[in-house]
C-alpha cells in the first residue's frame, strides 16, 4: 500500500508541477503578448512623434524662409529710406564757359585815390565747372568735387573755387557763380540750392575724364556720386 501511495503522490506531484508549468507559461505568454502590445503602442507612439517632428521641421523651415524673406523686404526698406535723400542730390559739369563767374574787384593799392571799381569776369579757359543740385527737402553737408586728372591717378584734382550758382539773368549763361570762395568744400548746401565747384580741368577736351561728388545727408550718412549718377554710399570720408 505504500508503495502504491507514493507512486500517486510522485504522480500527483508530476500532476501538480505540470499544471504549474502550464499555468506559469500562460502568464508568460499572457505577459509576453502584454509587453508585445505595450512595445507595440510605444512603437506607434514613436511613429506618430516622428512624425509630428517631421511636421514640426517642416514648419520651422517654413518659418525661417519667411523669417528670411521679411529681414530681407526691411532691409531693402531700409535701404530705400537711407537712399531717399541721397537719390534727390543732382550732379552734373558744364565748361566753365557756360557760367558767368563774377571775381569781386581786386584790393587798391594804398593811397590809389578812390573811385568805382569794375567787377570782372573769371578767366575761365580750359577749366570746368561741377555742378551738386540739392533736389531734396532737407541739407546735406560739407559737399566737395573731384575729378582724376589722368588714368589712374584717382580722384585727386579738387575744386579751386566754390560759390552758390543762381540766375545769370543771360541767354549766354547757364548760371552766374558769384564772388566764389577760395575752398574746395561746402560746408552746407541748402534744399532747392546749387552750387559750383570750379576745377582748372578741361572736360570739354577730356569726356571721359572719373569725376564724382561727395557729401554728407541730413541723417549723416555719407555718399559719393559719379559722372554716370551712380550712387555710393560710404563708410567713411576721411580721404575727401
Amino acid at each position: 500500500m505504500s508503495l502504491i501511495f507514493a507512486t500517486q503522490l510522485a504522480a500527483i506531484a508530476t500532476a501538480v508541477l505540470a499544471i504549474f508549468a502550464i499555468v506559469t507559461a500562460i502568464f508568460a505568454i499572457l505577459a509576453f503578448r502584454e509587453q508585445s502590445k505595450e512595445v507595440r503602442d510605444q512603437a506607434s507612439i514613436l511613429g506618430i512623434q516622428s512624425n509630428q517632428l517631421e511636421e514640426q521641421r517642416k514648419i520651422n523651415a517654413l518659418q525661417a524662409k519667411e523669417l528670411e524673406a521679411s529681414l530681407k523686404e526691411r532691409a531693402r526698406h531700409l535701404r530705400i529710406a537711407e537712399r531717399e535723400q541721397a537719390d534727390a542730390i543732382g550732379f552734373a559739369w558744364w565748361p566753365a564757359s557756360h557760367v558767368l563767374i563774377m571775381n569781386p574787384p581786386a584790393p587798391l593799392p594804398p593811397g590809389a585815390p578812390r573811385h568805382p571799381r569794375a567787377v570782372t569776369a573769371a578767366d575761365t579757359s580750359g577749366m570746368s565747372v561741377l555742378v551738386v543740385e540739392n533736389a531734396s527737402r532737407r541739407r546735406i553737408l560739407t559737399a566737395a568735387c573731384r575729378i582724376e586728372p589722368s588714368d589712374g591717378a584717382g580722384l585727386t584734382l579738387a575744386a579751386e573755387r566754390t560759390g552758390q550758382l543762381t540766375d545769370a539773368k543771360t541767354q549766354a549763361h547757364r548760371a552766374m557763380l558769384n564772388f566764389p570762395a577760395e575752398d574746395s568744400t561746402v560746408p552746407l548746401i541748402r534744399a532747392g540750392s546749387q552750387y559750383g565747384f570750379l576745377l582748372r580741368f578741361d572736360l570739354e577736351k577730356n569726356p571721359d575724364a572719373s569725376l564724382a561728388a561727395r557729401f554728407t545727408d541730413d541723417a549723416g550718412l555719407r555718399w559719393q556720386i559719379d559722372q554716370d549718377l551712380h550712387l555710393q554710399q560710404l563708410d567713411n570720408r576721411e580721404d575727401w
